[in-house]
């Protein structure tokens, strides 16, 4: 662990926020994606072996192809990324802007 510590403290600081914020988001769009195949597997596939859907394709439900809100599908990597940074941007270019307003 010390050999991992030594080489953690010589990477420059901006390259672990970066490298912190690939995991942040990758975690998040993995953890999303987890919940809709559990969704799958422990609500869909229950409900279709219980109403015939083996027997009977017209019965079947269809998978979660993702967690969509108004449209917008949340497990979708750039919608995550979207959420993220762009009220980050404009929090920036507000407080850029307010600079040169004076």
């Amino acid at each position: 662990m010390g050999l991992l510590t030594d080489l953690w403290s010589g990477i420059p600081k901006e390259i672990k926020i970066i490298f912190s914020i690939a995991v942040f988001l990758n975690m998040g769009y993995a953890i999303l994606w987890f919940m809709a195949a559990a969704w799958n597997v422990i609500a869909v596939d229950v409900v279709n072996l219980l109403n015939g859907c083996v027997t009977t394709p017209k019965l079947c439900i269809p998978h979660l192809e993702g967690i969509i809100i108004f449209g917008i599908n949340f497990t979708d990597y750039w919608t995550i990324v979207a959420l993220i940074f762009f009220p980050a941007m404009a929090l920036f270019a507000i407080k850029w802007y307010s600079m040169f307003k004076r």
